[in-house]
């Protein structure tokens, strides 16, 4: 099932709307009367311990009354979708980032994530915003648009570099719109465009030191540790890949073994929902949820 984006459920009118989304998904997803013996929420903005935690589960508490529900960040369901729900950690880099790491006594450890002003290292929102940077400082000294200059216009539907920020600030270019700008640059990468290359090999080494920290906040009993690279940002295939494994060989003592994800995102919350349910984590589970096809990332 599929159903419009949530705000921060904190934000003003933030409860409602995801209250008022997951109910019409609810509603659909379960109109032969079937029975939900677990909920899972993950989601944007929740923090363990936080009062938007508190709100989720109030939510789901509420549709799902009879089930057993818990509600946390959306970066828990990467990691299991990442890892399958085991020891290892989650890249995603997305519109967004962040970084979960759970080790094999089950301490969770979360870095980046912290939104498009604040953190989200690596994520679409950076890379836009680096090529943007780099674009103004271009005309700044007077320079002709280079060619990932008139990319990034021509995606953004204005005619001059001066006209970004102020469209920006204005409301007028959305903040997404800002990060589906990494698509073009990761094309213009593997075309050879120098001035991409450069944009994506910063994101990459800002969004392993992310991944750097959260590896060394824990402890493992077992290297390497597997960290699963998950969202379409990774796509950008070996633009943004070898300077994002070079970087984070560089950051951390700890070994690594970077790989596909197990499962989706999706696939990873209902992992987690299952687990509410009594569900061992186990491979067999995991083949039989990949099977699913469920929606990917």
């Amino acid at each position: 099932m599929e159903a419009g984006g949530l705000v921060h459920i904190l934000s003003p009118g933030g409860r409602a709307q995801v209250s008022e989304t997951l109910a019409h998904l609810r509603d659909r997803a379960t109109t032969g009367g079937e029975r939900v013996d677990a909920a899972f929420l993950a989601l944007t903005g929740v923090d363990a311990g936080a009062p938007s935690q508190t709100a989720a589960r109030e939510i789901a508490t509420r549709l799902w009354p009879d089930a057993h529900v818990a509600a946390d960040n959306d970066g828990l369901a990467a990691w299991a979708g990442g890892t399958g729900a085991r020891p290892g950690a989650a890249a995603m880099a997305g519109t967004g980032s962040v970084v979960v790491a759970v080790n094999e006594s089950g301490e969770v450890i979360r870095t980046g994530g912290w939104g498009y002003l604040f953190g989200d290292a690596g994520g679409g929102w950076h890379i836009g915003t680096l090529a943007i940077r780099a674009m103004l400082r271009r005309a700044d000294r007077g320079e002709d648009p280079s060619p990932l200059d008139r990319l990034l216009l021509h995606g953004l539907g204005v005619a001059t570099p001066s006209a970004v920020p102020r469209d920006v600030y204005a409301g007028a270019i959305r903040h997404v719109q800002v990060a589906r700008l990494a698509k073009p640059i990761a094309r213009a990468a593997a075309d050879g465009d120098p001035n991409a290359h450069a944009v994506l090999a910063v994101a990459a080494a800002d969004f392993a030191d992310d991944v750097a920290a959260a590896l060394q906040r824990v402890a493992w009993a077992t290297t390497p540790v597997r960290v699963a690279m998950v969202g379409r940002i990774f796509q950008a295939g070996a633009a943004y890949q070898q300077p994002f494994r070079q970087a984070l060989a560089r950051r951390t003592r700890v070994a690594v073994e970077l790989t596909a994800p197990v499962l989706s995102n999706l696939g990873g919350a209902v992992l987690l929902a299952m687990r509410l349910a009594g569900a061992a984590s186990t491979d067999t589970l995991c083949q039989r949820l990949a099977s699913q096809d469920l929606e990917p990332d």
